[in-house]
């Protein structure tokens, strides 16, 4: 009787852990997606701000000054 019952607890358990690893994987798995979104999302701004940049200073060279637009 004890023998039964300590098996179908353990069952239980084990179904128990298996249910919240897979919560906390997908959990996981959500969270590393939105990080990689939001990483894209930086780079792209990074990348025009820093076309800005190179864009004004090719404006201000004295290459530019002196023959203008290239």
């Amino acid at each position: 009787m004890k023998n039964k019952r300590l098996k179908r607890l353990l069952i239980i358990m084990m179904m128990l852990g298996l249910i919240i690893l897979g919560i906390g994987v997908k959990a996981y798995m959500d969270s590393k997606k939105y990080m990689t979104e939001i990483v894209r999302k930086n780079e792209s701004l990074i990348e025009k701000e820093l076309k800005k940049v190179a864009k004004y200073i090719l404006m201000k060279s004295p290459l530019m000054m002196k023959w203008g637009r290239l």
